[in-house]
């Protein structure tokens, strides 16, 4: 087997938990987020805020809409510089980053604390619009013979023939909506990018797994994570199978095996 992955058991360089609001966030729920900081200072002790140019266009004596709060952020870096954890409250979005993968019981644990923690101290009444999970992989080529794809993936329907044959510097991007009645009503989107590169010399493939799952009836945001509640983690819980059942679609069966893909 000439790709290995880039962790000994499984491949996950980066994971991002998202909540989306059918609304928008106000300058009261940032404050009252930032002012919430000591809640979660122990896992994410660095504070950065940042700022959004907004430029609008409006008909002469018309109501402008107000502008979009700036993203706040808690975070934890890794000696290397990169995130090991971070939370963001964008305009209209929570996101949990998680750079330090171990399994999903445990990732999930935490990030759902933190959503807990934020949505707790919002002063607005938000509905969740939907959720995201994405997933980033990465597989080094290792072998030295010459670079070849067909170690990596499975020729099919989701992989075509014209990747062999592209030399080891190459983009697939596709993605589809499948409509969802379990865990409840919505559509998935079920997003796939893949590039093959080369840093430093050395052949990298990485998979960008994205699976938005928009709800048909929006929950109420603070009540979902109020209390430990089935509902929350079963939608979660939903997406994450999906995306490694989609991540399988592309894989060898070596190479599925070597990541314990089906593993939790």
């Amino acid at each position: 087997m000439a790709f290995e992955p880039c962790n000994e058991d499984h491949a996950i360089t980066e994971a991002v938990f998202a909540v989306v609001s059918s609304g928008q966030f106000t300058s009261d729920d940032r404050s009252s987020v930032k002012a919430a900081h000591p809640k979660w200072d122990a896992l994410l002790p660095r504070l950065q805020e940042g700022g959004v140019l907004n430029i609008a266009v409006a008909a002469p004596d018309a109501d402008m809409p107000p502008p979009p709060i700036p993203p706040l952020s808690f975070a934890r870096f890794r000696a290397d510089g990169e995130v090991e954890w971070q939370l963001t409250l964008n305009a209209d979005a929570l996101v949990v980053n998680c750079g330090a993968y171990t399994r999903w019981q445990d990732v999930w644990t935490v990030s759902r604390g933190l959503f807990a923690d934020v949505t707790e101290v919002l002063p607005s009444r938000q509905q969740i619009g939907a959720v995201v999970l994405q997933y980033v992989d990465a597989f080094r080529w290792i072998g030295d013979a010459p670079y070849d794809a067909r170690n990596l993936l499975r020729a099919g329907d989701a992989v075509p023939q014209s990747v062999f044959q592209r030399g080891p510097i190459w983009h697939l991007d596709q993605g589809w909506f499948v409509d969802a009645e379990q865990p409840v009503a919505g559509r998935i989107l079920q997003r796939m990018h893949i590039s093959s590169t080369a840093e430093e010399g050395q052949h990298q493939v990485r998979f960008a797994t994205h699976l938005r799952f928009d709800l048909r009836d929006t929950p109420d945001l603070q009540g979902a994570f109020a209390e430990p509640k089935p509902s929350i983690d079963n939608l979660f819980g939903c997406i994450h199978t999906s995306s490694k059942a989609l991540l399988a679609e592309f894989l060898t069966p070596e190479m599925k095996q070597r990541i314990n893909l089906h593993a939790g």
